[in-house]
């Protein structure tokens, strides 16, 4: 652990996806586990440079961190955050987490969670694991959805008639559509 470091803030309950670059456009290349402490090195609007104790950085949402408040204990008696002094009741913990009041806009924990799962599959040496996943998942979908999908050729099948083409005589062109009629109604 470097002697500058610092923690000032800890990872909430479903951890972080990380960058290399501030840039939602690009993939995220790295996830922190939820309860990890952090130092913040630079924030720039919605985007915060953590370093964490090994040294390692890299960008997360400025919005999602939670505040530690400092182990230090200003004069008073009380604990110094952000500008901020708290007076901590004797006995207590000098660290106390600040929960975020809000998620960045059109974010939501769900789909974090997904695109994370699938950024993890689709990292180098993850194929295999990928192609199960994809395979169980779509036994899974076929499954649970084929009692659905199934309802509308059912209704066209018993809708309409069935019939055949006895009454038709073979070789000719009414025997060729009636044929035609009835393979699609098969097919149905």
């Amino acid at each position: 652990m470097r002697a500058d470091w610092q923690p000032t803030h800890t990872i909430p309950d479903d951890g972080l996806a990380t960058w290399s670059v501030p840039d939602a456009s690009k993939a995220a290349d790295n996830f922190l586990a939820a309860g990890l402490e952090v130092q913040l090195v630079v924030r720039q609007a919605d985007w915060a440079q953590v370093r964490c104790d090994n040294d390692w950085s890299g960008w997360v949402s400025a919005n999602q961190l939670m505040a530690l408040l400092s182990r230090e204990t200003p004069s008073g008696g009380g604990v110094r955050a952000n500008g901020l002094t708290t007076v901590a009741p004797s006995g207590s913990p000098t660290t106390i987490v600040i929960s975020p009041a809000t998620r960045p806009p059109n974010e939501s924990r769900t789909s974090t969670n997904v695109t994370n799962f699938f950024d993890q599959m689709a990292k180098p040496g993850n194929g295999p694991v990928a192609g199960l996943a994809a395979l169980v998942v779509g036994i899974v979908t076929s499954y649970v959805l084929w009692p659905i999908l199934a309802i509308p050729g059912k209704t066209l099948k018993d809708a309409i008639p069935r019939g055949n083409c006895r009454s038709e005589t073979p070789g000719t062109t009414a025997m060729y559509f009636c044929s035609v009629k009835a393979g699609t109604l098969t097919a149905l």
